[in-house]
């Protein structure tokens, strides 16, 4: 399954993505959803076959998402590398 596949089934199964990303990056809307949505759509990945890296983060202003939707105060990622069995958070703070 390509990046490109897997981000349409992401849109289908409901989330919202973000545009033009590297990979395919779910956006949350509250920072402390992070790890859970990130459990799903490890999940997901497994259930499809996708082999690939993905990310779920939380909204930033000036972000495109494929629906656009509200502003989030705490900018919280999390990139998963399932190729090299890597997990990344990254946490940072953004004034509204």
């Amino acid at each position: 399954m390509t990046k490109t596949e897997f981000e349409k089934l992401l849109l289908d199964e409901g989330y919202v993505c973000e545009q033009g990303a590297q990979y395919p990056s779910v956006i949350v809307y509250d920072s402390k959803d992070v790890k859970t949505v990130s459990k799903k759509v490890r999940a997901l990945c497994k259930k499809c076959g996708y082999e690939s890296s993905f990310a779920v983060r939380s909204f930033r202003e000036g972000i495109k998402t494929y629906p656009q939707n509200t502003k989030a105060e705490d900018n919280v990622a999390e990139v998963i590398d399932i190729e090299n069995g890597e997990q990344q958070e990254e946490t940072a703070a953004v004034s509204a």
